[in-house]
């Protein structure tokens, strides 16, 4: 290009667009979602009209110049990975993302820039440093997941299944006082700990397989308390990792034995090899509460960003209140779904499945794009996280 003197510098589109070097740091980023709407929480490149939650993350990131526009398309270029993927319409009280994130200033300026080009559905709750190798999905040590139940599901004596009425006379507890909550955790919810062949409890997975072998280190339901005027009780389970449809299924045969259909001792037989049939409970009720980094958070909690974010829990436990707990009970007002499910309980007992027949009459068909945080769990290999250790070693900084 032409210059008009010898002292003026050549002019440089280049150098007209040039801007400091931001660096870019590996970053977690700890956020909720409401996911009514979406297509679940992973980015979908090859499927047009499909939003997703990373969609809007992503566009948010890039607005708040955590991300380039270049790599906006492209975001395995930056790292980017997750705890686990979740289904159609599933929420989470608390999500893991991880990326090599460009910080203007700090990680705190980065969340808040965030959140404000974020629909309030979606939340980021903290955004800190980790380790180079950090992987938000094998790095998990656990999931949480919860269960919303209405109390009434426990005691009303009047179900449906289509035009047909169940009258169950012979209901375990008429009330769920604290003689019922103690044999539901004792009796009923304690018989999933430790580790169990769940065979039984997801899709065309044989007895013999040993992927079927799943470790639950808590599975238990906490006080009664009210939302929008119902009361309702979480159920929380811990676990290293998930089969599909598994929770569900876990929570059906709770209420067949509470309501007095069959015993406790169910649950044992359902771990042996025998195949049995039984329905499972709506998926509306069931969210992601946190994926748990214990230990990887021993072995760098101090060197790098707690995970948990113990300073915002207020935050969290309010996002969790108003955007899933009280939604999932007003979709329940809205469309009863679970009265009209508790017939089929009734409908079609727990029953050995015919030797003849390969899969259950209730197993869903699932299309590629649901369900797929189970799937992808169940082909987790736990052992991964040793295989990062060595990474670790060599990337504290």
């Amino acid at each position: 290009m032409k210059r008009k003197n010898d002292n003026e510098p050549i002019e440089n589109s280049q150098q007209e667009k040039s801007t400091r070097r931001i660096p870019k740091r590996k970053v977690a980023v700890i956020f909720g979602y409401c996911g009514t709407g979406y297509n679940g929480l992973q980015i979908q490149y090859k499927s047009e009209n499909t939003k997703t939650i990373e969609d809007e993350l992503i566009e948010a990131f890039v607005k708040a110049n955590g991300i380039s526009e270049e790599n906006k398309e492209h975001v395995k270029k930056v790292g980017w990975s997750r705890s686990g993927r979740t289904d159609k319409g599933v929420h989470a009280s608390r999500q893991c993302i991880a990326f090599k994130a460009l910080l203007e200033k700090d990680e705190e300026n980065l969340r808040t820039k965030t959140n404000s080009f974020l629909p309030p559905h979606i939340h980021i709750f903290g955004i800190g440093r980790v380790t180079k190798g950090f992987n938000a999905r094998t790095r998990v040590s656990y999931r949480r997941y919860q269960y919303l139940l209405p109390l009434w599901v426990f005691t009303i004596q009047e179900c449906f299944y289509g035009e047909e009425k169940f009258v169950d006379e012979k209901i375990r507890f008429k009330e769920f006082d604290e003689k019922a909550l103690n044999y539901f955790n004792n009796q009923v919810l304690n018989l999933y700990t430790g580790t169990q062949n769940y065979h039984n409890f997801t899709s065309r997975k044989p007895y013999k397989d040993p992927s079927a072998w799943r470790v639950m280190r808590e599975v238990k339901c906490g006080e009664p308390f009210e939302i929008e005027g119902t009361k309702v009780v979480l159920i929380t389970i811990l676990g290293q990792s998930f089969m599909l449809n598994q929770i569900r299924r876990m929570i059906a045969v709770a209420l067949y034995i509470m309501r007095g259909l069959n015993e406790p001792e169910i649950i044992t037989e359902l771990f042996a090899d025998k195949k049995y049939d039984f329905p499972l409970v709506p998926g509306f009720g069931l969210f992601l509460d946190q994926p748990l980094y214990t230990h990887y958070l021993e072995k760098f909690g101090k060197s790098h960003c707690d995970l948990n974010f113990p300073d915002r829990k207020e935050e969290i436990e309010k996002f969790k209140l108003d955007f899933i707990l009280k939604h999932i009970i007003n979709l329940e007002k809205e469309k009863n779904l679970f009265k009209n499910w508790l017939g089929v309980l009734y409908k079609y007992p727990i029953q050995e499945r015919d030797l003849n027949s390969q899969n259950s009459i209730f197993d869903e068909n699932e299309n590629e794009n649901e369900n797929e945080n189970e799937k992808e769990n169940e082909n987790e290999n736990e052992n991964e996280n040793e295989k990062e250790n060595e990474k670790e070693k060599e990337n504290l900084n």
